[in-house]
């Protein structure tokens, strides 16, 4: 019986490529605006290869920021991306975060979950202020605790790692069982999550294929934010 729900919050609780194109139309206006959504994939791809490093302290915060953009434009549009424009980029997608505005669907579905007397909680990769800054400015400090958040930059522990989700769990005083995680990055959130016994619902709104050869598959794939509104509550108290 699930006694805790936890979401993602990149691209789970909000559309994450709408500040992401706005900044990168902005810093780099020749950028044909039909590949934004190749380029963005490739930028969350490239951003989880690299963000171990920064989680273990290899490289800076900013030579994360410069890896991750100069090797995404590098392969997809073949721009050589200084450091300085890396700044200015980040500066302004920072700026765009500010406007972020939630699924209103997944807003919903917090608000239900909150009201059935679930734990609803959040567990993100990331810096804790840059995170919950996000959090904060999709509304979502009304119906989610500051004790169930938990973010990788303070626990030292980062997504696909299974110990994260265990850790949580220990936290809560919950079997691993008892709570279904909610995210859209296959690796990182559904093959990280079962891993550690969760139930998992992949938030596949950009229609992603499972990695070949994985065979550990989510309790409930959806595939649109509306279909969320379809998504009973008793349906997930019982374990989905």
């Amino acid at each position: 019986m699930i006694k805790a729900v936890f979401f993602d919050i990149d691209d789970t609780l909000y559309d994450q490529m709408l500040p992401f194109e706005k900044a990168l139309l902005t810093v780099f206006p020749d950028i044909q605006r039909s590949n934004i959504e190749n380029i963005y994939s490739l930028f969350r791809k490239k951003s989880d290869e690299v963000f171990p490093n920064y989680q273990n302290g290899i490289i800076s915060q900013e030579e994360h920021w410069f890896q991750r953009l100069s090797q995404t434009l590098k392969v997809a549009e073949n721009i050589k991306v200084t450091f300085n424009k890396t700044v200015e980029f980040q500066s302004i997608y920072n700026h765009y975060l500010k406007d972020i505005k939630p699924y209103k669907e997944v807003f919903q579905l917090v608000k239900e979950l909150k009201k059935s007397n679930l734990i609803v909680g959040i567990i993100s990769n990331g810096e804790f202020k840059h995170q919950t800054d996000k959090i904060s400015t999709l509304g979502l400090l009304r119906y989610i605790n500051e004790e169930n958040i938990f973010i990788s930059g303070n626990m030292g522990i980062a997504k696909p790692n299974f110990k994260i989700f265990s850790k949580v769990a220990n936290v809560e005083e919950l079997k691993t069982a008892d709570i279904l995680y909610i995210g859209d990055n296959y690796l990182n959130d559904i093959f990280g999550a079962s891993n550690a016994g969760l139930k998992t619902i992949w938030f596949n709104h950009r229609k992603k294929k499972m990695p070949k050869g994985m065979c550990v598959y989510p309790n409930l794939e959806v595939k649109r934010p509306q279909d969320f509104k379809n998504v009973d509550i008793d349906f997930i108290k019982g374990g989905l």
